[in-house]
């Protein structure tokens, strides 16, 4: 699988994580998880991944100080990342913003929403696109 490209999908939900995690694979992707901030960051310092999702509610700490910690990282993590959000406060999602990283709406069917997003922000051909919901429910900065 060298040539794949690789997702890290952090969530404190181990069942959500189970199936986003089932279907990266199934699109493709060489998956990564992690079930808190420490064990990403840990994952994070052997890998070198192609996006990362992350849960805005993580056990000991949330989601936007493991993104503050990639963006300050002197290795740079080159790669887009995505928040799952619980609810659309202003000050998460201006952090988000500030920080360029994209935030989406945790939700019911949460995949249908994140799978346009993985094909327009990872290098991937999907196999047939969805004519539906392409971009709808993401925001956050554009590089």
């Amino acid at each position: 699988m060298s040539d794949s490209k690789r997702i890290l999908l952090v969530d404190r939900d181990a069942q959500l994580l189970k199936e986003l995690a089932e279907h990266c694979r199934a699109i493709g992707l060489e998956v990564l998880t992690a079930p808190d901030g420490a064990t990403a960051a840990q994952l994070l310092e052997q890998n070198a991944p192609d996006l990362i999702c992350v849960d805005d509610q993580l056990p000991g700490g949330d989601g936007l100080s493991l993104c503050e910690m990639i963006v300050a990282s002197p290795d740079d993590v080159a790669c887009p990342v995505v928040v799952f959000v619980q609810q659309a406060e202003v000050p998460r999602k201006t952090c988000a913003t500030e920080m360029c990283v994209y935030y989406l709406h945790r939700r019911q069917n949460l995949w249908r929403y994140l799978e346009p997003i993985i094909y327009e922000l990872v290098d991937i051909q999907p196999a047939s696109r969805r004519s539906t919901d392409q971009g709808h429910g993401i925001s956050g900065c554009v590089s």
